[in-house]
C-alpha cells in the first residue's frame, strides 16, 4: 500500500488508496471475510503472505497500511512476520488502540497504519527502532505516501495536488476515486497511477466510504480489469 487520501465528506469519511507493488504480488482474495473476537472483518487477503493492506470491521472501524515509516529504510533479507499480517491482527483485536501500544514489532519491517474510528484518525508508525502513535485531524483532508517509494519532495507535491483538486471538485467518493485514477497521469514515476522504472506499478485502487450505518468498499483490480463493490452493515459500533 503506497498512497492514501483521507477526506471528510458529507456525513461520511472517505479513505481512498492505491496499491503500488510488483506485479508478482497481484494475487489476492477480495472480499475475504473472517469472524474474529465477535467482529466481522472484511479485507483483501494477500495470497503471498496471508495478510492485507486494508481491512474494515462491522463496527465502523477501518485500518489501512502503507510501507515504511517517516523515512526510507534499508530492507533486510528476512523479517519475523509480514506487515500485512500485523494489520489483520490489529483490526481484529478487541481493542486495536491497546493492541497498538502493546504489540512487539522487533524484527518487523517499518510500516505505518492509519486507523479510523468514529471520527478519530490515528497514525501508528514503526521505524524499525521506535513506535509512534499520533492523533491526526480527521476534519481536514490528508494524503500519505510510502517513504520507500516516494521522497519527501514528492510527498509534499502530492499534498498540493490534493489541495488543488479539492478546490475544484467536491469531496465526494466518485471525485476522489477519479483523483486516484487519473491525476498527473503523464508522470509514470510519481503520478497517482504509476509504472515505475523499478518495476512497481499501481495494481489496484480501493475506497472505503464510512457512513453511520455501513461501510462501502469500492475496489478496482487494474490488472484484472475488475471492479467489486461490497458493503458492511455496522452493528454495536463502539
Amino acid at each position: 500500500m503506497c498512497t492514501i487520501s483521507t477526506v471528510p465528506g458529507q456525513g461520511e469519511f472517505i479513505i481512498t488508496f492505491n496499491r503500488d507493488e510488483v506485479p508478482a504480488r497481484k494475487n489476492y482474495q477480495f472480499p475475504y471475510t473472517e469472524n474474529i473476537n465477535n467482529k466481522v472483518i472484511v479485507y483483501a487477503k494477500d495470497s503471498f503472505a496471508g495478510g492485507s493492506w486494508f481491512a474494515a470491521d462491522n463496527k465502523g472501524n477501518v485500518a489501512v497500511l502503507f510501507n515504511g515509516g517517516f523515512e526510507a529504510h534499508k530492507k533486510l533479507a528476512q523479517y519475523r512476520m509480514s506487515r500485512g499480517q500485523i494489520l489483520v491482527n490489529f483490526i481484529a483485536a478487541t481493542s486495536p488502540r491497546n493492541y497498538a501500544g502493546d504489540m512487539n514489532l522487533t524484527e518487523i519491517e517499518p510500516f505505518s497504519i492509519l486507523y479510523y474510528k468514529t471520527g478519530e484518525l490515528i497514525r501508528i508508525t514503526w521505524s524499525g527502532k521506535d513506535k509512534t502513535i499520533s492523533m491526526l485531524d480527521a476534519s481536514k483532508p490528508g494524503i500519505f505516501s510510502s517513504s520507500t517509494l516516494y521522497s519527501k519532495e514528492v510527498q509534499e507535491k502530492r499534498e498540493h495536488w490534493l489541495q488543488h483538486f479539492l478546490q475544484e471538485y467536491p469531496p465526494r467518493p466518485e471525485c476522489l476515486f477519479q483523483f486516484h485514477s487519473c491525476y498527473q497521469s503523464e508522470d509514470k514515476e510519481n503520478g497517482m497511477v504509476v509504472e515505475k522504472s523499478n518495476g512497481c506499478r499501481t495494481l489496484s485502487i480501493s475506497q472505503l466510504i464510512i457512513q453511520p450505518r455501513k461501510t462501502i468498499i469500492n475496489h478496482l483490480d487494474i490488472l484484472g480489469n475488475q471492479k467489486i463493490i461490497t458493503e458492511i452493515n455496522h452493528h454495536n459500533s463502539c
